[in-house]
């Protein structure tokens, strides 16, 4: 993969949510070319699992069970979410949110198979993610702000992980966070990383509020979550306000409305090509 610009969050929630618990974990991210070197008396191996990386996945379950038969082994993440049934190989197949569940597996309230993730209804309610255990200084780290989706996007998995049900953060809440990364770890600049952060523009409107009054001097970057039609002009102006710099949004068009299966207001976004000309003149 290359060296990632961070830590995956997805494994450093889950390692927050452990000790949370009064439980003690490693991570290791593997992404860089780091190998799995089991060194100390682990009870669970966990893994996280993409389209891109099963056969490395299911090639060092392999290998934990061969050297290590007493380790159990939980696999999750979108593959497994999408495809339970073709991770019987593993102790345990978690789909959907892990948190929760993890704690489940642990501390043996749950039998070894495929379970389903509890959904985090209340999202403040999550410790901020474990980041320490990778390094002390990041220039940059992700933030999520908002989990699941209420669309039915045919080529989009996320349902499957996150749910249909939008759930949000308290602004605040974000805010308090992103200033503890920049104060804890040094970060420069963050990424909002939710698969759909524009569902609500208000909300939007009232974290970017925020985060401009707080005055961190950071940048950001919305790097994925942006549905066309729910971008409004006041929204994404504050968003520009706020130190955003990238806003990545899905265009659509007629040639892949069978592909989406979906309708689409693009009256919505008339403001955007003045509005994007406005922004390049100004900086």
């Amino acid at each position: 993969y290359g060296k990632p610009k961070y830590p995956a969050i997805g494994l450093a929630y889950i390692a927050a949510s452990i000790r949370e618990a009064g439980h003690s974990c490693t991570l290791i991210d593997m992404r860089d070319g780091k190998k799995l070197e089991l060194k100390g008396d682990y009870d669970f191996i966990g893994f996280h699992c993409t389209i891109l990386n099963v056969k490395e996945v299911k090639r060092m379950n392999d290998m934990v069970k061969k050297e290590h038969p007493s380790i159990k082994t939980i696999v999750g993440g979108p593959q497994p979410s999408f495809n339970p049934t073709g991770f019987k190989e593993f102790d345990y197949v978690l789909k959907g949110e892990a948190e929760r569940s993890m704690i489940d597996i642990i501390e043996g309230r749950v039998q070894p198979g495929i379970i389903n993730g509890a959904v985090i209804e209340n999202l403040d309610s999550l410790p901020i993610p474990a980041w320490y255990l990778s390094g002390e200084k990041f220039d940059i780290l992700p933030i999520v702000a908002t989990r699941g989706c209420p669309y039915q996007c045919i080529f989009c998995n996320i349902k499957s992980i996150f749910g249909t049900k939008h759930r949000s953060r308290k602004p605040g809440a974000i805010v308090a966070e992103i200033k503890f990364l920049k104060e804890r770890y040094g970060i420069k600049n963050f990424e909002v990383i939710d698969d759909n952060f524009t569902i609500n523009p208000d909300f939007v409107i009232k974290f970017c509020t925020l985060l401009i009054k707080e005055n961190l001097g950071l940048s950001w970057d919305c790097v994925q979550g942006a549905r066309i039609d729910r971008l409004n002009e006041k929204a994404f102006f504050k968003m520009k306000e706020s130190g955003c710099r990238v806003v990545a949004m899905d265009p659509d068009s007629d040639v892949v409305e069978d592909f989406r299966k979906r309708a689409v207001d693009l009256s919505a976004i008339d403001f955007l090509p003045q509005a994007l000309v406005g922004i390049g003149k100004g900086g």
